[in-house]
C-alpha cells in the first residue's frame, strides 16, 4: 500500500523527460504600428525580410499595441511591411547594428496607398471646383436679354455693362 501512495505520489508530479527551458535576453528589434490618429494597428500582418534578400525571416501579427518584434540575425538594412485586409499597407526600413539591435530613435511616419489616394482626391476636388467655376464664368459672359445673336460685339471688344 505504501509503494501504490508512493507511486501515486509520483505520476502526479511534473513530467521531467520533456521540460521547457527560456532565456530573456535584451537583444531584438521592436516595431510598432499605429494609424495616423495614434491608434495601435492591432493584429496587423507582418513580414520581414533580412538585408538583400527576398526570403521572408518571420511572419506574424501585431499584438493589441500594434507591436511586433524579431530577433535578427545579422547587422544591415531589414525591411516589414505591416498590412491588413483593408487595404494600409506600411513598409518600414529598419536599421540592425553590429549589436543586432535597432537604434530606438528609428520612428517614421508610413505613406501607404491611403495617404495617396487622399491626396489624389483631394487635387482632383480643387480640379473639379476650378473647371466649375471657369465653366459658370464663362457661361456669364453674356447675360441674357443684352444682346441678340446679330448685335453681339466682335470677340476682345470691350463692353461697358449698364
Amino acid at each position: 500500500m505504501a509503494l501504490a501512495a508512493l507511486g501515486l505520489g509520483v505520476a502526479a508530479g511534473p513530467a521531467l523527460a520533456h521540460g521547457l527551458r527560456y532565456a530573456v535576453g535584451g537583444g531584438g528589434v521592436a516595431v510598432q504600428v499605429l494609424f495616423d490618429d495614434g491608434n495601435p494597428a492591432r493584429d496587423m500582418f507582418v513580414t520581414v525580410f533580412p538585408p538583400s534578400s527576398q526570403d521572408r525571416f518571420q511572419t506574424g501579427k501585431t499584438d493589441a499595441n500594434g507591436r511586433f518584434l524579431f530577433a535578427p540575425d545579422r547587422p544591415g538594412g531589414w525591411t516589414v511591411i505591416a498590412c491588413d485586409r483593408m487595404g494600409h499597407r506600411l513598409e518600414i526600413p529598419v536599421p540592425v547594428g553590429q549589436d543586432l539591435t535597432s537604434p530606438a530613435a528609428a520612428a517614421g511616419v508610413g505613406r501607404g496607398p491611403a495617404f495617396y489616394l487622399k491626396v489624389a482626391a483631394g487635387i482632383g476636388g480643387i480640379l473639379a471646383l476650378f473647371l466649375l467655376g471657369r465653366r459658370a464664368h464663362t457661361r456669364r459672359a453674356w447675360p441674357p436679354g443684352s444682346f441678340t445673336k446679330d448685335q453681339r460685339p466682335e470677340k476682345n471688344t470691350k463692353i461697358s455693362w449698364p
